[in-house]
């Protein structure tokens, strides 16, 4: 996953495979809006992207996001940081 939150390196932020198929990455964010893409086999994608949640030790939160053009042609996925 690769966004505004670490500069769109793709390779930053790897994600863990789960034995259900289920993909995770986990970071702390300040409050705010931030865009996203997924890379998939050193391709950036357009597919729908995984639920985005926040969670603390006794809640998980999934956020509201949506889509947005980008400078590219393609679309970029944000969620907001409450």
């Amino acid at each position: 996953m690769a966004g505004e939150f670490n500069s769109w390196e793709a390779e930053s932020l790897p994600m863990k495979k789960y034995t259900e198929g289920a993909w995770e990455a986990m970071l702390k964010l300040p409050p705010g809006r931030y865009e996203y893409k997924m890379v998939v086999d050193d391709a950036w994608t357009e597919e729908s992207p995984c639920t985005v949640m926040m969670g603390g030790s006794s809640f998980k939160l999934i956020l509201e996001g949506g889509r947005i053009p980008n400078p590219f042609g393609t679309q970029n996925y944000f969620v907001w940081v409450m």
